[in-house]
């Protein structure tokens, strides 16, 4: 588990070892997830307890490694799917929003287009 500082894009070493990645009671953005996820390039599982997308940021890239992801996130639909963008071998999902309104034949045009090689989706809409 991480403490919130370490997320402040202080982190410099890259690490080969971390395979599964859980932060708890540690809010983050897409710049700092980005960042976070470039020093853990064989990371293949993440759950992070709260993700901030603001409309202005995107992540710049392939998260190839990931392949399962639990999140909490608040923010922006198009910035959300800049994230799919990048996830392209993500095969679980499991995402809690309370900000995003979506029905259901949008949420299956998003995955079908950016989510296809996605097994198991998770969705708790508030």
């Amino acid at each position: 588990m991480l403490n919130q500082h370490l997320l402040d894009n202080d982190i410099n070493v890259h690490s080969s070892s971390i395979k599964y990645l859980k932060l708890e009671r540690v809010t983050c953005d897409f710049c700092e997830l980005s960042h976070l996820i470039q020093y853990t390039p064989y990371l293949q599982r993440i759950s992070v307890n709260s993700i901030y997308g603001f409309p202005d940021q995107q992540v710049h890239a392939p998260m190839l490694s990931i392949t399962s992801m639990k999140i909490l996130y608040h923010g922006y639909i198009a910035t959300l799917i800049n994230l799919f963008q990048n996830l392209s071998n993500l095969l679980y999902l499991t995402l809690e929003t309370f900000d995003i309104y979506c029905d259901g034949c949008e949420w299956e045009q998003i995955l079908m287009t950016y989510l296809s090689t996605l097994k198991i989706f998770q969705l708790k809409m508030i």
